[in-house]
């Protein structure tokens, strides 16, 4: 069932979207409204990327409520390939690796955005507040981990402390570079993706780690700037100047997914089954006219398969590159949606040779996908994108799947 009734996790869960998604814009001191010229251009504000949060709050939920009914089909077969109690040691390393890379910065003497103490004041209250609504959630819904261990699943404290620290080093260093907030997101998507691999946590716990890490140290902040009366600025922000037509939005950053499979396939004799993976890497477009261009992409997808409706103790890992055209479509103000038409090249990493024994010979994919991202301007050189594709392999088995993620990208 797509949609099975909504439980108490999401009804808890989405109070909290929903309070989060008017709450910032209240206590934020530095609420900067952007200005409209005409038609095509703004003044627009530089905004942390927890401040496009608000935007993506409403989408990451109905994300979120999808996926929860796949990934347990995922994580429970997990159990078949990894110990019942399987955790990475730099889990939690990782996680903090952002806040980290925060303060090291500020003790040798890189001017952030925030005085000293407003930074450890602002820090100090999102990562209160975060841990503080983890363990509320955690004591109410009561739910069970993928591996069958404990019932403190939902939501994951390792993403939390990730995405929390990755939004601190945006608010304060984010101004000097986009590499740095790209980076910061990175490491924390891989924290998090380190969970789901370890079955330590659902996809739907991450995606509301991310919503909650971030928007804790957004009020946290804000708590801050009214208490200190805005004292503890060392850096206003600068506005810049968005045109909506005649720019070129070429870019590159990282991304991160899932993939559904729609449905059974067959050929050589078996029934081939991969319902729900996980996908990440790096992706770019350039655009030499400015609504068209050429995109490319490149990363790694791994699944849990089954054969002839057998779970399988193996994982099966492809790597993944595309390349094809984009087309560009301003919508309003910071938003725009860019479509593509892809072909790939895929080819498997991992789980051939189970494959063969299991009377499946399977080496490289070709694959067709046509797909849209909605891309958010968060700063000059910075946005945020939700992506959805549909996705046809050429093989024996005619594969479809289904790809839903979200990627941060550089935009020159």
């Amino acid at each position: 069932m797509l949609f099975p009734p909504i439980k108490s996790r999401y009804r808890i869960y989405l109070l909290i979207t929903f309070t989060f998604w008017i709450l910032p814009s209240f206590l934020s001191s530095q609420n900067h409204r952007d200005i409209i010229i005409d038609d095509s251009v703004m003044i627009a504000y530089p905004q942390p990327a927890v401040s496009s949060l608000k935007s993506l709050l409403i989408p990451l939920t109905i994300c979120s409520r999808i996926v929860h009914s796949e990934d347990r089909n995922y994580s429970i077969r997990q159990n078949h390939v990894y110990p019942r109690k399987h955790q990475h040691s730099v889990d939690l390393p990782l996680a903090a690796l952002p806040l980290a890379a925060l303060y090291t910065l500020k003790a040798t003497g890189v001017e952030g955005k925030s005085s000293w103490q407003r930074s450890l004041a602002g820090n100090a209250s999102g990562l209160a507040l975060a841990w503080t609504l983890s363990q509320i959630n955690k004591k109410t819904v009561r739910s069970t981990r993928p591996d069958g261990t404990g019932s403190r699943s939902f939501p994951s404290d390792h993403s939390l402390l990730a995405f929390a620290s990755a939004a601190m080093l945006d608010e304060e260093y984010g101004h000097i570079s986009p590499w740095i907030s790209i980076g910061g997101y990175s490491v924390a998507t891989l924290a998090a993706f380190s969970r789901i691999a370890g079955n330590r946590h659902w996809v739907s716990d991450i995606i509301s780690s991310y919503t909650l890490g971030n928007t804790a140290t957004r009020v946290g902040y804000a708590l801050t700037d009214l208490w200190q009366h805005n004292m503890g600025i060392i850096l206003e922000d600068q506005p810049f100047i968005v045109r909506f037509y005649d720019q070129r939005p070429s870019y590159i950053g990282t991304y991160s997914s899932i993939v559904t499979t729609l449905g059974h396939t067959f050929g050589q004799g078996h029934d081939l089954y991969m319902k729900t993976g996980y996908a990440a890497g790096v992706s770019g477009g350039y655009y030499f006219k400015n609504r068209l261009g050429i995109g490319v992409k490149t990363g790694i997808s791994t699944y849990l398969p089954k054969i002839d409706n057998q779970p399988q103790p193996f994982t099966v890992n492809y790597w993944d590159c595309e390349a094809g055209l984009l087309y560009y479509i301003p919508l309003h103000s910071r938003w725009n949606m860019e479509a593509q038409l892809m072909e790939g090249y895929h080819s498997i990493t991992e789980g051939k040779h189970q494959l063969e024994t299991a009377g499946i010979h399977q080496d490289r994919l070709f694959s067709t996908s046509v797909g849209i991202q909605f891309d958010y301007r968060v700063k000059k050189h910075l946005s945020t994108r939700i992506m959805c594709s549909y996705n046809l392999y050429h093989t024996v088995f005619h594969q479809q799947t289904f790809t839903m993620g979200i990627s941060t990208n550089y935009r020159f």
